[in-house]
């Protein structure tokens, strides 16, 4: 739910206006970026002595239900928020983590949540 936020907030809002200029410059296409779930938001980084609020890139790492048991992937489904989905066996990927990415600061990165399972970014195109 909160990688679909991203990919909304992108697309959608204008303060990501900063996100939008810098994968414009890239030539990356709307369709590419909605196919891999590219996002944007805004997260705090330490810079210097302080955190500041900084526009990000977000990218989603994916789980295949392909790559786990089928009792694991289901039961991972289930604690995650598919309230449109009636049947778990129908979700062939989900969102593992996101890292996270300040536009300004190449170095300034995270993945969100710690401590997460791995995944990978475009695992499920």
């Amino acid at each position: 739910v909160l990688a679909r936020s991203y990919i909304s907030r992108l697309f959608n809002s204008p303060s990501a206006s900063k996100a939008q200029d810098f994968l414009k410059k890239r030539g990356i296409s709307k369709e590419v970026l909605q196919s891999y779930g590219v996002g944007s938001s805004v997260y705090k980084f330490p810079v210097g002595s302080e955190y500041k609020s900084l526009e990000c890139l977000t990218f989603p790492w994916y789980l295949l239900r392909s790559d786990m048991s089928s009792d694991e992937f289901d039961g991972l489904v289930s604690r995650s928020n598919f309230s449109n989905v009636s049947n778990v066996a129908e979700v062939e990927s989900l969102v593992s983590r996101i890292k996270v990415r300040a536009i300004d600061y190449k170095s300034l990165q995270r993945l969100e949540p710690a401590g997460g399972l791995w995944g990978l970014f475009g695992w499920h195109t």
